[in-house]
C-alpha cells in the first residue's frame, strides 16, 4: 500500500471516530443542560453526518488500497521483466504504477470500483470524476520529464478496472491478461536507458 494512500485511510478513520465520539458525548452532555431534547439535537447531529461523511471516504479509500494491492501482486507475477514503481507524484495527485521495462514505459492508473464504468471511445467518466483526464495528465507528466532529460521511449498508459464496465475504450482493461496484449510488441530500449528512466522517477 502507497504512503499517500496509508495516511489517507488513518487519518479518515481517526476524523470518523472523533466525530461520532464528539456526537455521543455532546449528546449526553448538553442533556444534563436542558430536558428540551429538540433543542440539543442539532450539535450531535452535525457531528454524526460529519462522521458519516468521513466514514464513506475512509470505505472508498480502503476500497481503492485494496485494488492496488491486488493489481500490485498479479503486475509482479505477469511483468516479472518490467521495473514497478509505485505512487509516482504527478503534481495532481499520484501515478499508481509505473512499469519500466525493455518496450517502454507503461502508466497504470487502478480503479477498483463499486457500481459499474460506463465508458465511450472519448469518455471515461465515474460520477464526477474524469479518469480520462487524469490519465492523459500522467501521461502529459511522465513524457514532459522524459522529454527534459532527453529520452526517447515509448509511453502507454491504461486504466485497469477492478469491476464491471459497460462501453469500450482502448485505454481501459479490466484483467492482467487484457494489459499484457496491449503492451505486447513495443519498441525495444536497452538496459542502461531502462536504469536511467528508473532514476528519474525513483
Amino acid at each position: 500500500m502507497g504512503t499517500f494512500l496509508s495516511k489517507k485511510i488513518k487519518t479518515e478513520g481517526k476524523y470518523c471516530l472523533i466525530n461520532f465520539g464528539l456526537s455521543v458525548i455532546s449528546f449526553f452532555y448538553l442533556k444534563t443542560l436542558t430536558s428540551e431534547i429538540w433543542k440539543i439535537l442539532p450539535i450531535p447531529i452535525l457531528f454524526l453526518v460529519n462522521g458519516l461523511k468521513h466514514l464513506g471516504q475512509f470505505r472508498r479509500t480502503f476500497r481503492g488500497a485494496m485494488g492496488e494491492e491486488e493489481a500490485y501482486y498479479l503486475l509482479k507475477k505477469k511483468f516479472k521483466k518490467h521495473i514497478i514503481l509505485r505512487n509516482i507524484h504527478s503534481g495532481r495527485g499520484d501515478i499508481d504504477f509505473l512499469l519500466i521495462g525493455s518496450t517502454g514505459i507503461i502508466i497504470i492508473e487502478v480503479k477498483n470500483l463499486k457500481y459499474p464504468l460506463h465508458i465511450s471511445k472519448k469518455k471515461i467518466r465515474y460520477g464526477k470524476s474524469d479518469f480520462l483526464f487524469q490519465l492523459e495528465y500522467n501521461e502529459n507528466f511522465v513524457k514532459r520529464k522524459l522529454k527534459h532529460n532527453r529520452i526517447k521511449v515509448p509511453v502507454k498508459s491504461f486504466i485497469w478496472v477492478l469491476g464491471k464496465v459497460r462501453g469500450t475504450n482502448p485505454k481501459v482493461v479490466t484483467n492482467i491478461s487484457e494489459l499484457k496484449r496491449k503492451t505486447f510488441g513495443l519498441l525495444r530500449i536497452k538496459r542502461k536507458k531502462i536504469s536511467s528512466i528508473e532514476t528519474l522517477f525513483n
